[in-house]
């Protein structure tokens, strides 16, 4: 694939990637499951809302994807800024393989063992949720701190040094990467997680968004907006 249709391809991937990213968040918050304060509360919303949230997690599993497909051609973009692309370039790939591991996660949770509980009501059934729903959201954390903490974060100074892309691009990544950030602090207070809400995915959102229209527009070998 040369560098045009590379660009081109990562460009629409990143576009689709947001799309996917807050078409599954709309799905996911219109549901019970955010009301629920523990395991017993969250299996039962999951089964009752199985097709609605396993839709949300299946797009946020297509949103991981597409990013993965998104940062080649965003790393060729801003290459020739310098070596610190790199640290973006891993950062985001690896985000991206923890936020598919919380999805896939998610997944069995929405199609096993909630289902399961729900028809036996097994108390040990509730063990197993707490550990797999733990488990998933922590996968989801650590991708948010690598992917937009420091992946958005870098590819964002990238942009602000060297004006490869527009300015605005750039300030708002770091908006993003430190909605990140903050979006470790959830359990701790409702305001990081609200933060991590706004800021952080609907932010990221419009970053790529940006970023896709970018590649898109780019006819040759530096990234110009």
């Amino acid at each position: 694939m040369d560098l045009v249709s590379l660009r081109k391809a990562s460009g629409v991937a990143a576009i689709l990637s947001a799309v996917s990213l807050i078409a599954g968040l709309i799905l996911f918050v219109t549901t019970d499951i955010v009301n629920a304060d523990n395991a017993a509360e969250l299996l039962a919303a999951i089964d009752a809302d199985q097709a609605m949230i396993g839709t949300a997690l299946w797009l946020f599993t297509l949103f991981a994807v597409l990013w993965l497909i998104a940062v080649p051609g965003i790393f060729q973009a801003l290459r020739p800024a310098g070596d610190l692309v790199w640290i973006a370039f891993l950062a985001a790939i690896i985000g991206s393989v923890f936020f598919l591991i919380s999805s896939i996660t998610y997944l069995g949770v929405v199609y096993q063992l909630a289902p399961e509980y729900v028809a036996s009501g097994a108390s040990s059934l509730l063990v197993v949720g707490d550990t797999l729903i733990t488990t998933s959201d922590l996968s989801r954390f650590v991708g948010d701190a690598v992917s937009s903490g420091i992946g958005v974060l870098v590819f964002s100074l990238v942009i602000l040094r060297s004006g490869i892309a527009s300015k605005w691009i750039g300030w708002l990544g770091l908006v993003v990467a430190l909605a990140a950030w903050l979006g470790l602090l959830s359990p701790v207070a409702e305001v990081f997680e609200i933060i991590g809400l706004l800021a952080g995915t609907i932010g990221f959102a419009v970053w790529m968004i940006a970023i896709g229209v970018t590649l898109l527009r780019t006819p040759g070998d530096t990234a110009t907006a």
